[in-house]
């Protein structure tokens, strides 16, 4: 059984948080204030939800079924699983011992067209769930990743906090879920670079970071001691009312290039107050007596212009929104960008200073064979690749192209093949990542070696083993 890291299940269950925070938001801005709905606003029942549908997956792939046992299973959990939702949520009122919600249930569901909005909600919001916690089981976490959920669940939450603005009828979402989508975040980018530290090369401060703080707080505690034994008690009050000065020029330069900015976010509020009136029942809002008087002084004819106010206030919100879809888009285009260029099959370009000494030698030998009198020799027979069209050829490439799908997902785990690697070198490297697989991935690799290098064909038991291996592999990496 592989040793279990709590960093990655720790840095799990925060991006699984991140989910059920925004998500509870949006649901909680669609659904009305109905008891049954009660636990879809939830953000901890959405978390437990997540982490079940995580941790399941991983139990059904620990009993190392065939691919269809084990999709079979994980729907009937995902089932299970919502029925109990609905149960605590919609059917409350029943005891549980009484099986009649249950009937009640399945009769909701015969009725796909006439579900009850608590019912089609706790149905969805589950089997989301269940797909998130299965995508989740299948990703290993990264700083690019939670900065992607974090585009996701900052741009829900905009969405959430501005459609009551349009539509009165929407309820805010609470202050505690944007604080805590945004803690669960700082928490969430603090464990993966801790984890990517971990993984990389650690520097000289990172190894001694310890050692280097307590030798800087010594030499500065020996430092101040030399110099009050030395009598330079002048000297140091000197060069601290230098420091003073320094710090207190610094500040009022801080504060001269810092009031412009504060007075353009004072005009900015105003504006956005005016485009929340506008969508709203109330009067245009007055703005404090000191922001008047600046705007009549710096900026009448912003003040006396209403249009201009009106357009400004348009702009700014159309700028929002642009900026918004351009996160968004470039979000989900930088997660849909697959690394095609570390799936090609041939990578044995190796390089070295050992090499280029051999390239050297052979071309110093080939030279001076041009002066030595040829000699006849046998060339020693050597196996012909197959012809396209026969079935070797149909069964060697098969292999080969198994073999690019295991490193296409290498490299989508984040151990891509390097280019100095060999096969079995690289199949130590993924059998670190999946150590459930080593056994398949170690069978592959060998007979794509047989293929790639060898003279000896496959036959089309071998072919099969391989591809059933593939499907184990695959499978196990679906659910890890």
């Amino acid at each position: 059984m592989p040793k279990l890291d709590w960093h990655q299940e720790t840095l799990y269950v925060l991006l699984a948080g991140m989910e059920a925070i925004w998500l509870s938001a949006l649901l909680g801005l669609v659904s009305r204030p109905d008891p049954g709905l009660r636990l879809v606003r939830s953000p901890w029942a959405l978390l437990a939800v997540t982490l079940s549908a995580l941790w399941l997956s991983r139990l059904v792939n620990r009993l190392r079924l065939d691919l269809t046992r084990s999709r079979l299973l994980i729907l009937y959990l995902a089932g299970l699983t919502v029925l109990l939702m609905l149960k605590a949520g919609v059917y409350s009122g029943y005891p549980w011992w009484n099986l009649d919600w249950l009937g009640q249930a399945f009769a909701d569901a015969a009725r796909p067209f006439a579900w009850p909005e608590a019912y089609a909600l706790v149905v969805a919001a589950g089997l989301y769930l269940w797909w998130r916690g299965l995508r989740l089981g299948r990703e290993r976490p990264s700083p690019g990743t939670v900065y992607f959920r974090f585009q996701v669940g900052l741009a829900a939450l905009v969405v959430a906090c501005l459609s009551p603005v349009f539509y009165r009828s929407l309820a805010r979402p609470a202050v505690g879920l944007i604080f805590g989508f945004f803690s669960v975040s700082l928490l969430a980018v603090a464990a993966a670079r801790l984890q990517a530290i971990a993984r990389g090369p650690k520097p000289f401060q990172g190894r001694h970071w310890l050692g280097i703080l307590v030798a800087f707080t010594l030499l500065v505690l020996f430092s101040s001691a030399l110099l009050a034994s030395l009598g330079l008690e002048e000297a140091a009050s000197w060069l601290w009312t230098g420091l003073g000065l320094a710090g207190h020029y610094l500040g009022r330069v801080l504060f001269l290039l810092l009031v412009p900015l504060g007075l353009l976010a004072e005009l900015l509020v105003y504006i956005l107050r005016h485009l929340r009136s506008r969508f709203m029942a109330g009067d245009l809002p007055t703005p404090p007596p000191q922001l008047q008087e600046r705007t009549q002084e710096t900026l009448p004819p912003l003040a006396e212009n209403t249009l201009l106010v009106h357009a400004l206030s348009w702009l700014l919100f159309a700028l929002l929104a642009a900026l918004v879809l351009a996160l968004l888009a470039r979000s989900f285009r930088q997660s849909r960008r697959r690394p095609v260029e570390e799936t090609e099959e041939i990578r044995e370009s190796l390089g070295g200073m050992s090499l280029l000494f051999a390239d050297l030698a052979t071309w110093w030998d080939r030279l001076l064979g041009r002066l030595r009198v040829k000699r006849r020799q046998v060339a020693a027979p050597r196996a012909p690749y197959p012809e396209p069209g026969t079935a070797e050829y149909r069964l060697a490439l098969s292999i080969r192209q198994i073999y690019v799908k295991l490193l296409a997902l290498g490299a989508a785990r984040e151990h891509p093949r390097q280019p100095p690697q060999t096969p079995y070198e690289y199949a130590q490297m993924i059998s670190g990542a999946l150590p459930d697989s080593s056994a398949e991935i170690g069978l592959i690799t060998e007979v794509y070696v047989r293929v790639r290098y060898g003279a000896s064909p496959v036959n089309d038991s071998q072919e099969a083993a391989v591809r059933q291996a593939w499907e184990r592999v695959r499978h196990q990496a679906f659910f890890r």
